[in-house]
């Protein structure tokens, strides 16, 4: 866009417009941004100091309030969210209401064939923690580990509960 572009007479009246009425302070900013040089005649490098900001964040009002004026969508009402994120929340349902039935009956589920499912799903390779990420988005709680170990002997255990813990000269083995 062509310097002279911030010079437009009725761009600059929508500024001065904006800079009476503005209640949100982007919309000030910007405003501000395109009347200022103009107006008081000043670099845009002694504006951004003024404004305690960048050349580049002043270039990027600018060029938000020239878009706004010709009639274009403001991009911040598009700002904010998860932007690198690979299914939708229904997706995500969708995903894990394969895995319910086995976590309603009791059974254990683990991380992997629900990565597993995901990465077929998305397409690539995905770490874990997107996966952990997405369980705590639905609600799904940290299984815990088990209280006991599968080929644990109960009775070896008791036996040895019942020995002494220290018999002196004699090594316990």
């Amino acid at each position: 866009m062509p310097y002279g572009a911030y010079q437009d007479p009725a761009l600059l009246e929508e500024a001065r417009s904006v800079l009476r009425s503005a209640t949100d302070p982007h919309h000030l900013k910007r405003a501000q941004a395109i009347l200022f040089p103009v107006e008081l005649g000043v670099t845009l490098s002694a504006l951004a100091q003024a404004m305690n900001t960048s050349e580049i964040s002043l270039a990027r009002w600018r060029r938000e309030f020239l878009t706004i004026f010709e009639g274009g969508v403001d991009r911040r009402q598009f700002w904010g969210g998860e932007r690198r994120r690979n299914l939708t929340e229904e997706e995500e349902a969708a995903l894990l209401a394969t895995f319910e039935k086995k976590a309603e009956t009791g059974g254990v589920l683990t991380v992997g064939p629900i990565q597993a499912a995901y990465e077929l799903k998305v397409g690539h390779k995905v770490q874990d923690s997107v996966v952990y990420r997405m369980l705590k988005r639905h609600g799904w709680r940290k299984l815990v580990p088990r209280q006991k170990h599968k080929k644990a002997n109960q009775d070896e255990q008791e036996e040895w509960k019942k020995k002494p813990c220290w018999v002196p000269g004699k090594a316990r083995r």
